[in-house]
């Protein structure tokens, strides 16, 4: 019998986001801060030979528990802190590489969690995220923001209508590159792509650091065109 449609998109999405995982995470290492963590969805992701710790952060305390569940089978490489990404009780320049999957719609202060994040980072460091926003059609802009103050209800606090592009530069990262398509669905609440970001007063920016002459390849991170049911898992 065929599953309901709603089910079914459901698990196109699911897959689509779970294969954008699996282009982005893997570029992570040493020692990494993951911020909204969740059920630890990256976990299967991450390239633990070149990952020396991943700590991850996330108010939730049932999702924590979760993801604390899921990461028994590797090796205490992964621990945790129950806090909001906006004020993280870390120390300064200690991270190698800062992930951030599918919460940058959800964190109330995003720019809060950018500077966070960007504290976090050592000088050299990398951001890499995945995250769906703000479309570029005005048309769709318009039914992202009729939708989005009761999808927040249903979905956990999401904005469909954040312009993520807009706000990591914000924050004060610079990207080396960034792509955006549509996945297949209504577009509803389309995605960025996913991308290597580093602070603008990093050493690759300000010091004279040669960075290679053939623009990074990095895998793109679809718009997420969600209907207005579609959960993001």
């Amino acid at each position: 019998r065929d599953q309901p449609r709603s089910r079914g998109l459901g698990d196109v999405y699911k897959r689509q986001f779970q294969n954008k995982r699996s282009q982005i995470v893997p570029m992570a290492h040493g020692r990494v801060l993951e911020i909204g963590i969740g059920s630890g969805l990256n976990f299967d992701h991450y390239n633990f030979d070149k990952v020396e710790e991943i700590i991850g952060v996330d108010p939730a305390v049932s999702s924590v528990a979760m993801a604390r569940s899921r990461s028994s089978q590797y090796n205490s490489k992964i621990s945790f802190i129950e806090s909001s990404a906006e004020s993280i009780d870390l120390e300064s320049s200690s991270f190698d590489c800062v992930v951030i999957g599918y919460s940058l719609c959800t964190i109330p202060d995003p720019l809060k969690a950018l500077a966070e994040a960007r504290r976090l980072m050592k000088p050299e460091g990398s951001l890499f995220f995945m995250e769906h926003g703000l479309a570029p059609e005005k048309n769709i802009q318009k039914w992202q923001h009729r939708l989005t103050p009761g999808w927040k209800k249903i979905g956990g606090g999401c904005n469909l209508n954040r312009d993520i592009e807009a706000l990591i530069k914000a924050g004060g990262f610079q990207f080396k590159s960034l792509k955006k398509k549509y996945i297949k669905g209504p577009k509803i609440a389309p995605a960025l792509p996913r991308t290597l970001y580093r602070p603008k007063n990093s050493p690759a920016f300000s010091s004279g650091i040669n960075l290679p002459n053939k623009p990074l390849e990095l895998p793109c991170m679809p718009p997420c065109t969600l209907p207005p049911m579609a959960a993001i898992i």
